[in-house]
């Protein structure tokens, strides 16, 4: 029983404040929207990166990195005792 008095709670708090309950949705419904949009936009331009290397003829990329350094290192000096 105490589910649907949780239900019916739920549905009483809804109707009462319908501006909040709107505001709610409407934040969830563009939020999820923006997650879809988000990973579409980031397949097609893997996909499409993918497609315009295959074109050229590179089949794999191999991507390395190095380390600059702007100073010089500083030579350790040893510990006296």
């Amino acid at each position: 029983m105490q589910l649907f008095e949780n239900i019916g709670m739920a549905a009483a708090s809804i109707k009462s404040n319908k501006m909040r309950s709107l505001l709610t949705m409407l934040g969830i419904i563009i939020g999820i929207a923006a997650v879809i949009a988000i990973e579409t936009v980031g397949n097609s331009l893997s996909s499409s990166v993918s497609d315009s290397m295959s074109g050229t003829g590179a089949s794999s990329i191999t991507v390395s990195l190095t380390q600059k350094s702007r100073t010089p290192p500083v030579p350790e000096t040893p510990a006296r005792a």
